[in-house]
């Protein structure tokens, strides 16, 4: 074999298939395209994962070894759209450190995780309140207060110890669909907002108090498809429609809004690691 100075150049990759030399302590061999940029990433700081979408299936558990990389911050093999398919549920990997230095005071910071959401619970569809009424926010919604305690079971049977418990900030108090009280609650799984799914609010309005989640989640920013198909509850009160409602992530990945004495689906979001 020739040197390699001495073959036809190249400007791009065919395709997949196509193949590359590593050569180093463990001898010389082959790479596939497909792999490059993922392993070069691996390599880099670990926040610059948050740009790629791969989509890679991690398994049916959380493996200590996997917990490890998101420990030491570096999330060596972890990239938004990555999932884990545990007991019949997908779970999907949409950002890094998502609520880092994100939570009501510096010192109540929480270590490194990652944000997950799913499962999509499609059935039984669930209301957001049995009347038409946003008033109580979503703190004071039926569907935070015991709606959605069947899949918080869910998710902690599927997570176990690696649930982290997390402070987020919550519409308490609305007057004709806009917000004008919040408070700070522990919390392990919840509905997103509309800035996390869409990246700023449409259907809800601003409110002059602080947020703890004004950013678009990663995997909604790198994947603008579909997801799932199912029209998912969201947690900000809209003064939008008939109503007095709340917003919806609509199937056909748009933002909406419902009255909220409607049935709709729900898909929570929420932090996994290691507590210390």
């Amino acid at each position: 074999m020739g040197k390699i100075t001495s073959y036809p150049a190249a400007t791009a990759f065919d395709s997949s298939a196509d193949v590359i030399l590593k050569d180093g302590t463990n001898g010389t061999k082959k790479m596939a395209a497909q792999n490059l940029m993922i392993e070069i990433c691996k390599m880099t700081w670990g926040m610059t994962h948050r740009s790629i979408y791969r989509g890679k299936n991690h398994g049916t558990s959380v493996t200590s070894e996997q917990l490890a990389m998101i420990r030491d911050g570096s999330f060596k093999d972890f990239f938004p759209g990555d999932y884990w398919e545990i007991n019949g549920h997908r779970y999907e990997v949409a950002d890094l450190d998502y609520w880092r230095n994100r939570q009501d005071t510096y010192t109540t910071d929480i270590p490194h995780h990652l944000a997950i959401i799913g499962p999509v619970i499609s059935n039984p569809k669930i209301v957001m309140n049995d009347t038409a009424d946003n008033s109580g926010g979503y703190l004071g919604s039926k569907l935070y207060t015991e709606g959605l305690d069947p899949v918080r079971d869910i998710i902690r049977t599927d997570f176990g110890s690696t649930l982290l418990t997390i402070k987020r900030q919550f519409s308490s108090h609305a007057t004709d669909g806009v917000v004008d009280a919040q408070q700070w609650v522990d919390c392990t799984a919840e509905l997103m907002n509309e800035p996390m799914m869409f990246g700023h609010r449409i259907y809800s309005k601003e409110i002059a108090a602080a947020s703890s989640e004004t950013a678009q989640l990663a995997l909604f920013n790198l994947r603008t498809t579909g997801l799932h198909g199912y029209s998912v509850w969201l947690c900000d009160p809209t003064t939008a429609g008939p109503g007095k409602g709340f917003c919806l992530r609509l199937g056909i990945n748009k933002p909406g809004y419902s009255g909220a004495n409607v049935e709709n689906s729900t898909m929570c979001v929420f932090a996994i690691g290691t507590a210390s």
